[in-house]
């Protein structure tokens, strides 16, 4: 019944071991020198892995057909332990990144948003602040959510409790909750932007949640990239230049 773990040495042996698998990646890839080869994994938090990086990741695939890509939806704190321990090749995520062991690239701005069925009764409000939520029913992601802490945060500067009426995993079911109930969510701007612009969902005006929030890529700060790695960074840091720029005009 005794489990095998790795020792103090183990440890750093593996990561050596990894790091080594990237270099030979790397020379295998040599005998094509113009195609981007490889295998590439990745670890994203669920506004940027379910909602930005799957059409990146179509685009990057279609033009370097050799890449084969694993990527994991995870809570930031897990996306960014996988990238230390070189279990995945980068990371995004939308907490701050306070690790000797990781550099962090600003990627993508996003923001809170507070949304409404079309029919709720503050759907037609303007300006609204946040204190006079506090009596509203909520359907709000499960704890780990960096969206519900920092919501959470914000609340309880103004309210006693927060109703939470329903909790999910998934955005796509509080978005449908939200759709169907008069009740109140607060989410990703990235997530819900289809639905607003559809006219499903209506995002209110609530000052206290006017700020912007940076999604960050990851990696690892003394291991060298796998060629596919760096190149999938370059791409995808284009779309974070053009999709700010846009950003900025709607805020």
């Amino acid at each position: 019944g005794r489990r095998m773990l790795l020792s103090d040495r183990g440890r750093p042996m593996l990561e050596m071991a990894r790091g080594i698998l990237v270099q030979v990646a790397d020379l295998e890839s040599l005998s094509l020198p113009e195609e981007v080869r490889g295998r590439l994994r990745i670890g994203a938090v669920a506004p940027a892995g379910n909602y930005v990086l799957p059409e990146l990741c179509a685009a990057f695939m279609r033009r370097h057909p050799g890449v084969r890509i694993e990527m994991r939806i995870m809570p930031s704190h897990d996306v960014m332990e996988g990238v230390r321990n070189m279990a995945l090749d980068i990371g995004f995520v939308s907490s701050p990144v306070n690790s000797s062991y990781l550099e962090a690239e600003p990627w993508l701005r996003d923001g809170l948003v507070i949304c409404a069925a079309p029919d709720h009764p503050l759907a037609s409000r303007g300006t609204i602040p946040l204190a006079e939520l506090a009596s509203e029913a909520w359907v709000l992601e499960k704890t780990l959510s960096s969206e519900r802490i920092s919501f959470t945060v914000e609340a309880l500067k103004y309210f006693v409790s927060i109703d939470v009426v329903f909790e999910a995993d998934s955005v796509e079911a509080i978005k449908r909750i939200v759709s169907k109930c008069g009740v109140l969510a607060c989410l990703s701007r990235l997530t819900v932007e289809e639905e607003i612009a559809r006219g499903e969902l209506v995002a209110l005006d609530v000052p206290e949640l006017r700020f912007t929030r940076i999604l960050s890529m990851v990696s690892r700060r003394d291991t060298q990239e796998s060629h596919a790695c760096h190149t999938f960074r370059d791409f995808v840091r284009g779309y974070g230049e053009t999709n700010n720029t846009q950003t900025d005009r709607n805020y």
